[in-house]
């Protein structure tokens, strides 16, 4: 499958849909690990 075939919108549309479960899977597991951590923004 050519996705170059699709115009930008449509390409980019279906990249993050393929790419969102890895990427919230990624973010998820380095939240997990980096917990402990304080939290960037102070009041």
């Amino acid at each position: 499958m050519n996705l170059f075939l699709h115009n930008d919108s449509d390409n980019l549309a279906s990249l993050i849909a393929f790419w969102n479960p890895f990427i919230i899977a990624f973010l998820l597991r380095s939240f997990k690990t980096q917990k402990p951590q304080p939290p960037l923004i102070k009041a």
